[in-house]
């Protein structure tokens, strides 16, 4: 019985031990379907495609880069996170992202958007530390579309 119960043990720390590896596993810059530049800044996210990504014409739903990101369905996308002006974290609950924004400093996280689905409404992006006055409005948008590969 104590073997069947170390046994089951240790298949829980396995299952655990891959998953962080799963999730600590950052893809490169390079090996990413597309990088996107996070820049917090009080109070506001700006988002800018890296490695010459050209936005794909079905892309239609943010007018501007403040606060707005739409990124392709069925792709990894790594998030290269810093701050502008004090500590702020980048929150995408319904990806399960939490990354800090440090002044100075380059974080990164990534997603595989599989995960979630493409849709016309949009996930939303928060600011998990608190950060001034007007900490609660800083709020942002992140849209995963459909893409043609043609």
């Amino acid at each position: 019985h104590r073997d069947l119960h170390l046994s089951l043990r240790r298949q829980r720390q396995m299952c655990i031990r891959d998953r962080l590896d799963y999730m600590w596993d950052i893809p490169d810059n390079e090996d990413a379907d597309v990088t996107v530049e996070v820049t917090a800044g009080s109070w506001y996210w700006g988002f800018e495609y890296a490695n010459g990504y050209e936005k794909p014409e079905e892309f239609t739903k943010c007018s501007s880069n403040i606060n707005c990101l739409e990124v392709p369905a069925n792709s990894i996308i790594r998030f290269n996170v810093t701050s502008v002006d004090n500590l702020h974290a980048f929150y995408l609950p319904d990806m399960g992202i939490k990354q800090d924004a440090v002044p100075g400093l380059n974080t990164a996280t990534w997603v595989d958007t599989s995960i979630v689905s493409a849709r016309d409404e949009p996930y939303r992006i928060y600011c998990t530390e608190y950060c001034g006055n007007s900490h609660s409005q800083m709020l942002a948008e992140i849209y995963v579309t459909e893409v043609n590969d043609a």
